[in-house]
Order: structure tokens, then sequence, then C-alpha cells
């Protein structure tokens, strides 16, 4: 379905790929896209890393780098390390993508 000049409104189904490769403000994204209508989130589970990491120095040299805020899904649950899992899984590797 094609908007037209009287109305602009998408009313058609909409898909939105995930991977392991989602991380950061594209967690956000896709957080936002799960609530809407007509939208899925197909593929694998983001990589879980959305808590603006800052850098800490150590006394003995080494620098860390810790969350700076935790995000959470709509149901409670922490993003950092999880991820944010499909609506439809989808389980593919880079390989399937090469031969096909």
């Amino acid at each position: 379905m094609y908007p037209n000049k009287k109305n602009h409104n998408y009313s058609g189904n909409v898909y939105v790929l995930s991977s392991s490769a989602v991380m950061s403000s594209n967690e956000s994204f896709i957080l936002m896209m799960k609530t809407l209508p007509n939208t899925k989130v197909v593929g694998m589970t983001t990589y879980g890393a959305s808590g603006n990491p800052k850098a800490y120095d150590l006394s003995n040299g080494i620098k860390v780098y810790l969350p700076s805020w935790k995000a959470y899904t709509l149901e409670g649950d922490l993003i950092e390390d999880h991820g944010i899992k499909p609506g439809i899984e989808i389980i593919t590797t880079e390989k399937e993508f090469i031969n096909r």
C-alpha cells in the first residue's frame, strides 16, 4: 500500500531486521519499532551494549569502560549483556549470505 496525496499514513506491515551487530543507539530504535502496530523485528538478538560506556583510568594504568546508565526493555529486562530478542527469530551465519 502506498500513501496517496490525501493520506500520508502507511498502514502496511513493517519488518525490521536485527542481529548481534545491532548495538547502542540502534537498540533504542529496535525497542521503539517493537512497540508499533503492524511491525515485527526479524532476525537475531541484538548485541546488548546500550549503556553509553565511559572510560575510567585505574591507578595501575589500566583503562576500563563501564556503562554510564542501565537501559531496560518495556518489560523491565536489562539490555546490557542480554540484547533484545526479535519477535521472529531466524538464526543465520555470515557464510549463508556469502553463498547466496
